[in-house]
């Protein structure tokens, strides 16, 4: 996360608070998902949670990677 809001400052212009902002869902989501898991963990079982934990949070970065490649700044 740190290098992330760092690239978002250095190489895309942003300002601190809009870097946070833009971070924000990323890292505010485990206090949102976190609660929901342990009320759905006895029901479905932590093994199916588990890889959906870390898959779910590699989605955003990937989002981000191709959104960056259509836009003409990851061009060589």
């Amino acid at each position: 996360m740190f290098l992330l809001a760092q690239y978002l400052q250095v190489a895309q212009g942003c300002s601190p608070l809009e870097a946070g902002l833009r971070t924000l869902s990323w890292t505010a989501a485990p206090m949102v998902v976190a609660p929901l898991a342990g009320l759905v963990a006895p029901r479905i079982g932590a093994r199916v949670l588990l890889p959906a934990g870390p898959t779910a949070l590699a989605a955003g970065p990937a989002w981000l990677a191709l959104a960056a490649e259509g836009s003409g700044y990851a061009a060589p």
